[in-house]
């Protein structure tokens, strides 16, 4: 069968799918990716022990006499075929597939032959029968949420649940959090009642997948349905499906980590901080050691100091401070995450007293949550 596709839609597919590859694993067809052709769309998939990422390009318009309504199916090494695609130029890429598992590139004065294996000898993940919950959303919504947590998931296995986000499905709302145990990261959003009778549903879902996923919500206004049974979760729109295994475990309780009392709160422009923390940290050293001191009608004074290389201050205007002057030493690299995260909006940071965390939310509206550690000091030993 041939088929005629764009070259940039082709390579995105590819791209999506290849963070499904698996070079080096024991099952060497994992090393590659599915191909099916339909009448009007290649199907893309790639599939390793945890997650199977399928992506749908649609055709370019050709001769209607030469169709074929079957569909055709092989196997192609996948990083291969990603790297020919990526080196062709823009505009029309030539497929063809064979009887004999061989698949064709053509553009221009290219051609490019794979060599493929049967598509039968491909495992591909179990359907999910009856799902436990379905939930469907905007991609707006969906990558809004997943951008607002996902930064703070441990980027270390030592725990391997906190290297997800723990998803709680309720009736009206979906709650997402993620913890490295120096930050935390809670967003909610809230969706019309599907089932009144529903109990809440938690799962943690691997926080590398939600990234990947996040990248494939390129259409804003598209519909995203989420289904979850009690080892995987889907993701599936028009475009593309993702489906990966859940983490194993208890994610570890937070509620208690919010502190409900706060010595001082100030209201501060979340941009114009980030910046100013920009600044600093670079003289603030591997820990990224920050100061933050708030004082009553003064700016908001920022600081680091290097033993080697010298000392940073920035000064940014507060919108507002009530309780008493205080100071507060924390990673400033993580501060600007939570900031970054907050988009435009102004941000309340309530400082709670001693080690106690650091409560980040925006000034107008109760979600995002965000918690931060402080690091302790001397200065702040001998307080």
């Amino acid at each position: 069968m041939i088929a005629l596709l764009s070259q940039n839609e082709l390579l995105k597919a590819l791209q999506h799918a290849a963070k499904a590859i698996e070079p080096s694993g024991p099952l060497p067809i994992l090393a590659g990716v599915l191909l099916e052709l339909h009448p009007e769309r290649l199907s893309v998939t790639a599939s390793n022990t945890k997650v199977m990422i399928q992506v749908e390009v649609p055709l370019l318009p050709r001769d209607s006499s030469a169709s074929d309504s079957h569909v055709h199916r092989v196997v192609v090494p996948g990083l291969y075929l990603l790297e020919t695609v990526r080196k062709l130029p823009a505009g029309e890429v030539r497929i063809e597939l064979d009887d004999r598992h061989q698949l064709t590139v053509r553009a221009d004065s290219t051609v490019v032959r794979l060599s493929g294996a049967s598509a039968e000898e491909f495992p591909l993940m179990s359907g999910f029968g009856s799902p436990d919950r379905t939930v469907r959303m905007t991609n707006r919504m969906l990558k809004a949420a997943i951008s607002r947590v996902s930064f703070a998931v441990s980027a270390t296995d030592t725990r391997p649940l906190l290297t997800g986000v723990l998803c709680t499905f309720d009736t009206d709302k979906v709650r997402l959090l993620a913890t490295d145990s120096i930050r935390l990261a809670s967003h909610t959003l809230e969706l019309p009642a599907d089932r009144l009778d529903a109990a809440p549903i938690e799962v943690v879902v691997p926080g590398a997948t939600l990234s990947d996923l996040c990248k494939m919500l390129v259409n804003d206004d598209d519909m995203t349905e989420i289904e979850i049974d009690p080892n995987r979760i889907r993701f599936r729109n028009n475009s593309f499906r993702l489906s990966s295994v859940l983490l194993e475990g208890t994610f570890p309780p937070t509620d208690k980590l919010i502190p409900r009392a706060n010595v001082t709160e100030l209201i501060v422009n979340a941009p114009r901080l980030v910046l100013a923390l920009e600044r600093v940290c670079l003289l603030a050293g591997a820990e990224a050691l920050v100061r933050l001191e708030a004082r009553p009608n003064q700016p908001l004074r920022i600081s680091s100091m290097n033993s080697d290389a010298g000392d940073a201050v920035a000064e940014i205007p507060l919108h507002s401070l009530h309780g008493e002057p205080s100071t507060v030493f924390f990673n400033g690299r993580y501060m600007a995450e939570l900031m970054r995260a907050l988009g435009d909006a102004d941000a309340s940071i309530r400082l709670t007293g001693g080690m106690s965390p650091l409560v980040i939310r925006p000034a107008e509206v109760p979600t995002p949550l965000y918690l931060l550690t402080p690091i302790r000091t001397r200065e702040t030993q001998s307080a």
